[in-house]
């Protein structure tokens, strides 16, 4: 992101462990960009596009969302 801003991809179901990393993040003054696990291929890939995130989040059960984003599985992702 512009003017030294960093943005954080957050794929979570809707759980109170995606508020505290909603808070987590914004106490590191970077942008918070909530994923939809219910979305995937394209649609998921689009999304991740538009939030062009430095790192992720990724909460439990949510691991086939990312990887159908992906082209090409992330290095350390399992």
């Amino acid at each position: 992101m512009a003017d030294g801003w960093h943005s954080v991809g957050l794929l979570f179901k809707n759980r109170r462990e995606l508020v505290t990393c909603v808070a987590a993040v914004a106490m590191l003054v970077a942008v918070a960009g909530m994923l939809n696990p219910n979305q995937h291929g394209a649609e998921s890939r689009h999304s991740v596009d538009i939030i062009k995130p430095q790192w992720m989040v990724v909460g439990d059960g949510c691991l086939v969302a990312l990887h159908s984003a992906c082209l090409q599985r992330p290095d350390g992702v399992p």
